[in-house]
């Protein structure tokens, strides 16, 4: 989530929205900032529930917070309530960006892939310069099977997916996929979903471990909902982390 930018400064977020909250116990903002850092940094999922309600209840116009709200519920499973707080949101800002990104992740969450796409490909249509719709699309596409239309969408990446695509069909996507993302360092849950696509079940196991030993800040959001990760929800590993992240 960009909204509070680097996982390194939650810390002094936390400390200017508890300052905030010394002036004005409902400062409705400041309240918003303590749901994001309880959920993204302390894995606090119920802590940051308690927030954003204050959030909400403070200034119930306030439409980000009601979006931002959204996201962590979708991403811990709660699809209903995630589903009720986007759409207020979007009917208080319908031409806010950032909200209908947000909407994304809500559907996303849910599975229903197509609301997904629908969200992103209305906010790529009004800010095609909106860096994260790419990405967006292109998980959205893969989701639902159809890689032509994942690769381009995939920016600089797409003539090496296309290639490999074109060569080894769906597993050499996936292969070469992989091979970009442990490249680049790139995101332990999204390593661990090219895995899983592979077969390789052991080995996305010790990458979501290790991301979770490392602390990283986006587990949170993915390991409860990745349709991926499915078969792994029985193994007594996958649901230590899970308990971890404060969802068992």
């Amino acid at each position: 989530m960009a909204v509070l930018g680097d996982y390194e400064i939650f810390p002094a977020a936390r400390d200017a929205a508890n300052k905030a909250l010394e002036i004005d116990k409902s400062q409705a903002q400041a309240l918003m900032v303590l749901g994001i850092v309880s959920f993204l940094y302390d894995w606090n999922p119920p802590q940051s529930e308690e927030y954003f309600r204050r959030s909400i209840k403070a200034r119930p116009g306030y439409g980000l917070s009601r979006a931002l709200f959204a996201t962590t519920l979708a991403h811990h499973g709660k699809s209903q309530e995630a589903i009720e707080q986007i759409k207020q949101a979007n009917a208080l800002d319908p031409m806010s960006v950032l909200t209908n990104s947000f909407a994304w992740h809500v559907y996303f969450s849910s599975r229903q892939y197509d609301d997904a796409l629908q969200s992103i490909l209305g906010t790529a249509e009004v800010n095609p310069a909106f860096a994260p719709a790419s990405w967006r699309l292109s998980v959205s596409w893969e989701q639902k099977g159809e890689y032509e239309k994942a690769i381009a969408a995939s920016g600089e990446r797409a003539p090496e997916l296309k290639r490999a695509f074109a060569s080894g069909g769906v597993r050499a996507y996936w292969q070469r996929k992989l091979e970009i993302l442990l490249h680049e360092k790139y995101g332990f849950a999204a390593i661990a979903r090219c895995y899983m696509h592979l077969g390789m079940r052991e080995e996305a196991l010790k990458t979501l471990e290790k991301g979770y030993r490392m602390r990283d800040p986006y587990l949170i959001y993915w390991l409860p909902i990745y349709e991926e990760f499915d078969p792994l929800r029985s193994e007594p590993r996958f649901q230590t982390m899970l308990h971890g992240l404060g969802f068992l």
